[in-house]
């Protein structure tokens, strides 16, 4: 099982996408009769800080903060401690997906910590964001709205890079998009994501996280869009990049005015509707977020293509504007 892991990352094999699809399908197929993780994919020795105290979470984790080589690391331990065979799987999959990925824009896999909650699931262990995510980052620092847009061309950047690796992110917003420690978008949170032809396979309450605000359609009702099943996809996470642009611009949940989420997705399943432009947003920016969140999925747009107008619109300025004023 080792051996599969490290053929995909170097040797003569390396960055073949159709040995990396069937090297991944047999690494399954060895998880699932034997129930164990690769060692590579281990990572020893680390140390949580503040007793153990949980210091935050995310969509489908609890986060605990600790030391690993001197370095301070998030620990995300799953919530259910229940080790069944679909949790422990989806797990896996994730873990040895995220483990391949390499961009700045995407924030790194250290490995699977299976000390620190022995009877929980293997914690997913990344480096530490002292910075926080994106929105407490424009809030702290009331960053000018040339430095707003250059984190989301950045955010962008990083989905482009997912979506050419044939990954779903599967829940961005603001929330899961981290800033590093040199002013530095990284996206987070991988617990949904999948790949785009095996997102079925994934049937476990992890998966259905997520919030609706922030939600496409056709996940609110598969079956009125044209599909046969609950499916994250890449024209979901464009609905849901632009429902992120419009967060950041605007510092607000998509329909703020909307106290309860399943009321979102009545308004955005069965009325088509979207929230509405704030004054302070031009006709071009929103009609890139129109764009994204079209009614018909097979109509947005790609990803590729919301980065070229963004550059087209002169997205980006020198990162280096982007740093903490405090």
């Amino acid at each position: 099982m080792n051996l599969l892991v490290s053929s995909t990352r170097e040797g003569p094999f390396a960055g073949d996408s159709n040995f990396y699809r069937k090297a991944r399908s047999l690494q399954r197929k060895l998880h699932e009769s034997s129930g164990l993780f690769p060692s590579e994919l281990y990572i020893e020795g680390v140390e949580l800080q503040y007793d153990g105290r949980q210091v935050g979470h995310g969509g489908f984790a609890d986060i605990f903060k600790g030391l690993w080589n001197a370095s301070p690391v998030a620990i995300k331990r799953l919530r259910s401690h229940v080790d069944h065979a679909k949790a422990r799987e989806a797990l896996f999959r994730e873990a040895f997906t995220w483990e391949h990925l390499n961009h700045p824009r995407i924030l790194p896999f250290l490995g699977l910590d299976f000390d620190s909650f022995p009877t929980y699931l293997p914690c997913i262990v990344t480096p530490w964001m002292e910075n926080g995510t994106i929105l407490q980052h424009i809030k702290r620092n009331v960053l000018p709205i040339e430095s707003i847009e250059t984190l989301l061309l950045e955010i962008t950047q990083g989905l482009a890079y997912l979506h050419d690796k044939e990954v779903v992110h599967g829940d961005i917003r603001g929330n899961n998009i981290l800033i590093d420690e040199c002013w530095h978008v990284r996206l987070a949170d991988f617990g949904l994501t999948g790949f785009t032809n095996e997102t079925l396979r994934t049937v476990s309450s992890i998966n259905h996280a997520g919030s609706a605000r922030w939600m496409a359609p056709e996940l609110h009702n598969p079956e009125r869009a044209g599909l046969d099943r609950f499916v994250r996809t890449k024209a979901s996470d464009i609905y849901a990049l632009g429902c992120t642009i419009l967060e950041i611009y605007t510092g607000n949940v998509p329909f703020s005015d909307v106290p309860e989420e399943g009321a979102v997705a009545m308004h955005v399943t069965y009325h088509s509707l979207r929230p509405e432009r704030p004054p302070e947003i031009s006709i071009d920016r929103w009609s890139l977020m129109e764009d994204c969140w079209r009614q018909d999925h097979l109509k947005r747009s790609t990803v590729a293509l919301v980065l070229k107008h963004m550059e087209d619109m002169n997205f980006g300025v020198s990162v280096e504007e982007n740093g903490d004023s405090n």
